[in-house]
């Protein structure tokens, strides 16, 4: 095969590739079938707030902009005593859900000094949905001697 043959025939073939991907690029803009959006999970942004102290501790997320809601990633907290507690249980209750504002209740012997961290309660890639426009609050325990933080992970999305 001549030189110049060669060079039709690679040429050839160069123009066949690229017709070919042209038009799968018009026909995949083209096509008629349901397109699809993929949810991020923002775990990689959300918004870290946190609060501490004595009893009664209380964290609340700011409202949403307009038509927006609050999604929270996952919320985690610790107690610990001082002192021997006066009652045993600690309380966290949250508000803004729309269906059921969440409870955590722990349980301390009458002791000293005992920490409870428990595991951070995850939400999956969705998130906890409040209520739109909502700020969502979260209260601590108001029992003598138990010291607690709360801590939040969240993004605000429509």
């Amino acid at each position: 095969m001549s030189i110049n043959r060669r060079r039709y025939f690679a040429v050839g073939w160069l123009i066949c590739i690229l017709i070919a991907g042209i038009s799968w690029r018009v026909l995949a803009q083209q096509s008629g079938g349901t397109q699809t959006a993929q949810q991020a999970s923002h775990y990689d942004n959300c918004t870290s707030i946190a609060n501490s102290g004595a009893s009664g501790v209380t964290l609340t997320i700011a409202a949403p902009p307009s038509g927006q809601s609050i999604y929270v990633a996952e919320v985690d907290m610790g107690f610990w005593t001082t002192a021997a507690p006066t009652a045993g249980v600690a309380t966290v209750t949250a508000a803004g859900f729309p269906n059921t504002n969440p409870i955590w209740t722990f349980e301390f012997p009458a002791t000293a000094n005992i920490n409870v961290i428990p595991p951070a309660i995850s939400y999956g890639p969705g998130g906890n949905k409040a209520s739109p426009n909502t700020s969502v609050t979260y209260t601590g325990s108001t029992v003598t001697s138990i010291s607690e933080y709360i801590h939040a992970c969240y993004w605000y999305a429509p």
